[in-house]
């Protein structure tokens, strides 16, 4: 809901613009925010604005990545956040929450965004718009942070670790 208002208030200041909401709404049988999202798009009158695509597979996901302008990660709490590093690998800058792992994972290559913030979210959207120098800096620097998680490089690591009496 709260990515819901502040795309709400973009779109107020004559932004024209999209927001797709991938996966699934219902994480948990006692856990989930999905008639909290459908009331608040229903509420803010975003149902012509607003795409709910349910579970996708790889591909259709690929499809979104590579159309999206940029990827905003608003999560509250994360274990890890593998989509900034899809999102990273399809080029695209990147807007996280300033809280758990997600700042850690992106490191320099994302902006980061007060969650409780709608106004620090919306700033840094217009930012990445309205400067296409800025947001292709996000996207070189996204391209350079992704290089340090990869699977041949984790395996080094846990072989080291477990080498070591």
């Amino acid at each position: 809901p709260f990515l819901l208002k502040a795309f709400a208030k973009l779109i107020q200041q004559g932004y024209h613009y999209q927001l797709v909401l991938a996966g699934s709404l219902k994480t948990s049988e006692y856990n989930s925010d999905q008639q909290n999202i459908i009331d608040t798009i229903q509420e803010l009158q975003l149902k012509d604005r607003v795409i709910l695509t349910g579970y996708l597979s790889n591909e259709a996901l690929s499809v979104l990545y590579k159309n999206a302008d940029l990827y905003i990660f608003p999560s509250l709490n994360e274990g890890f956040g593998l989509p900034i590093l899809e999102a990273f690998k399809f080029n695209l800058p990147v807007l996280v929450a300033n809280n758990s792992c997600l700042p850690e994972i992106g490191g320099d290559a994302v902006l980061s965004f007060d969650p409780f913030n709608e106004d620090d979210l919306i700033a840094k959207i217009k930012c990445l718009i309205e400067d296409p120098s800025l947001k292709q800096a996000y996207v070189e620097k996204g391209k350079s942070r992704l290089s340090f998680f990869s699977w041949d490089q984790a395996a080094k690591q846990m072989i080291a670790l477990f080498s070591h009496k």
